[in-house]
């Protein structure tokens, strides 16, 4: 599957609503909150006002040489998880499932992060710059998920930034 590096370029400006999961397991390492969780969702929207919602799908792939991609589908409704459509001002989606979220949401700016295999680019990482931290999303069997205060020092290739 090929990637589209443009899906990570236009969430700049966008809130990021919530991260969910069927179940999140999250702890905090010193300030730094971890999250993992197998198929994390995160929600985007741009206003209350227009309700233009979008949802990023992660899943993980493990390739014949040991490396850990990311696979990012890109979807218009919650479809991994469960979900009702309801009649609000604030979103389109109810999702009872496990979830983070954060009053500071607005996204400043996005790194996408990995290497190219056979003329093809493979994401391992993501990060998302917010008002006051950065969440970095990093390729493993267990999608691993860090909110920081600092921005992260990736070891991989810079493929696209917004």
């Amino acid at each position: 599957m090929k990637l589209d590096l443009h899906v990570i370029k236009k969430i700049k400006g966008m809130a990021m609503e919530g991260i969910y999961g069927k179940l999140l397991h999250i702890y905090n390492n010193n300030g730094e909150l971890i999250l993992h969780c197998s198929k994390p969702l995160i929600r985007f929207q741009t206003s209350h006002v227009n309700m233009d919602e979008r949802f990023w799908l992660f899943e993980w792939e493990e390739l014949e040489t040991g490396e850990n991609i990311l696979i990012l589908n890109e979807q218009g409704e919650p479809d991994s998880l469960e979900y009702e459509v309801i009649d609000s001002l604030n979103e389109k989606y109810l999702i009872p499932a496990s979830s983070y979220s954060t009053s500071k949401n607005l996204i400043k700016k996005v790194w996408g992060y990995g290497f190219s295999e056979l003329k093809e680019e493979k994401l391992t990482s993501v990060v998302l710059e917010l008002e006051d931290s950065f969440i970095h999303i990093e390729a493993s069997p267990a999608i691993e998920i860090r909110i920081t205060k600092e921005k992260p020092n990736i070891h991989w290739t810079l493929l696209v930034s917004s």
